[in-house]
């Protein structure tokens, strides 16, 4: 019995008209094949129009390109059909020798080898208790349509960890005067150093809790506020 592709049932088949071709053969007999038709997920146009603003947005699918015309208007990048999971591997790898920083979004098996190979890969799942792909962050497919909040949120902990960095050299410079000078008492130097801590703990904690607050509204995160039971998680 053999379930798959065309080319892994060897048989030279045309596909007319959109959707995923399943051929099922038996005894080198072929009895026939299923459909699968492509579906959307919710909020894949207002997202997509989001991220072009920002990135460079295309597309690796591993179905036919019978849906071309439709997804050409989505992305503003080229559009690849019919790909492997080695050949999606080998297009992030020509990206990255081109300089690119690449994120991969996936939602299958499939797509392990390029999650992995991508600077990024986030998979996309509707149960995050199944079995998922090695990635660097699992999220719901319920909220996949938020995926330019959580890209904003990190953009904005890259800030928050920058800011950090310059307040705590600043606050050692200025310890470093004073120490060279002997013009502090030793239980005031002692007092000082866990202080200049505690403000860098305080400072980041305050700033990414008020960049979540996008994500809190819409449920993305823990500790939200409505009465639902679940907690969806963006990672881990």
């Amino acid at each position: 019995v053999q379930l798959g592709s065309a080319n892994f049932i060897q048989e030279q088949t045309t596909s007319v008209g959109s959707g995923s071709r399943v051929y099922l053969k038996t005894d080198g007999i072929l009895l026939g094949h299923f459909i699968i038709q492509p579906k959307y997920r919710k909020g894949l146009n207002t997202l997509l129009a989001k991220l072009k603003k920002s990135y460079l947005v295309s597309l690796l699918s591993g179905d036919n390109d019978a849906e071309r015309n439709q997804l050409q208007d989505l992305f503003d990048a080229k559009l690849t059909f019919n790909q492997s999971p080695q050949d999606k591997l080998e297009q992030i790898k020509i990206l990255q020798q081109h300089g690119n920083r690449v994120m991969m979004v996936g939602d299958g098996l499939n797509d392990a080898g390029a999650l992995k190979q991508s600077h990024v890969g986030i998979a996309i799942t509707d149960r995050i208790n199944n079995f998922s792909p090695a990635c660097d962050v699992i999220m719901e497919g319920r909220n996949f349509a938020h995926l330019d909040l959580l890209l904003a949120y990190c953009h904005n902990n890259k800030l928050i960890i920058n800011t950090s960095f310059v307040i705590s050299i600043l606050y050692n410079l200025v310890g470093l005067y004073f120490a060279v000078q002997g013009q502090l008492a030793p239980v005031i130097a002692a007092i000082l150093m866990p202080v200049s801590s505690i403000s860098i703990v305080l400072l980041t904690t305050g700033m990414s809790s008020f960049f979540a607050i996008p994500l809190r509204r819409k449920g993305l995160m823990e500790g939200r506020s409505d009465t639902t039971t679940d907690i969806n998680h963006i990672g881990y």
